[in-house]
């Protein structure tokens, strides 16, 4: 589970049946051989993987890593890819839902005050404020995701720059797509905008922002659907976007 050490934890709540790693071929994933798997099981069904100071402190990175949502049945939070998974979660920058016909995308946990505090992905901004609409992602088809986390003031602020391509490397979205979960405030709508007009989040723990997480918080209510996601070609570096 935790790929010969290089994850220093592996751990579980409630259940045992969470985590687990499979061939890539046996889900179309032909970067590796082997994949990280995460089970849908019920509320009290958790678990995560997490390498603690992987991300360098105060020092801007790049991370990148290929998604696959088999899940269906899940309709809230997951808390699925965190800087400090358990205990003080820094920022959740990748968080997916299950949506009507597919799976839905946002990022949540940012330190700064409602409605900037969590970004979805959608294609406008719509008429209601607190059920926006949502970019639908496919079941059972790879992505690529990739971010950029930049530090700002001395550290003691950052901007989180999002990326999503298809398998074959074609850009998808960005921050010009991700969506304050609200109507605009003060003529700020997108991610993108929010940060040209200076605007950005308070660090809360330098130090704890080196931890990267990988999992399931197991939120209630959640049925045991036994249901999976994937993760393949985790990486992390400080040299520039990393691609395929």
């Amino acid at each position: 589970m935790t790929d010969g050490g290089s994850w220093n934890d592996a751990s579980y709540c409630g259940r045992n049946d969470i985590l687990s790693v499979v061939p890539g071929a046996s889900v179309g994933f032909t970067r590796s051989a082997n994949v990280f798997a995460v089970a849908t099981r019920g509320d009290n069904g958790c678990g995560f993987i997490q390498r603690r100071s992987f991300a360098p402190a105060g020092r801007s990175h790049w991370g990148r890593m290929y998604v696959r949502n088999d899940e269906s049945q899940m309709g809230g939070s997951m808390h699925n890819f965190s800087y400090n998974f358990l205990g003080q979660i820094q920022l959740v920058f990748f968080n997916r839902q299950a949506y009507q016909g597919g799976w839905s995308l946002d990022i949540r946990g940012l330190n700064a005050e409602f409605p900037f505090h969590m970004w979805t992905l959608q294609p406008g901004l719509g008429s209601n404020a607190l059920n926006p609409p949502r970019i639908v992602l496919q079941n059972g088809v790879w992505y690529r995701y990739e971010w950029h986390m930049e530090f700002l003031n001395n550290n003691t602020r950052y901007r989180l720059w999002p990326r999503l391509y298809n398998a074959a490397g074609t850009l998808l979205y960005d921050a010009s797509n991700f969506y304050q979960m609200s109507t605009p405030t003060q003529g700020t709508a997108t991610l993108a905008s929010w940060y040209g007009a200076g605007n950005s989040f308070v660090v809360r723990d330098l130090n704890l922002m080196t931890n990267i997480g990988l999992g399931n918080e197991g939120r209630v209510p959640s049925p045991n659907s036994g249901q999976f996601w994937y993760v393949g070609n985790f990486a992390m570096g400080t040299a520039g976007w990393i691609g395929q």
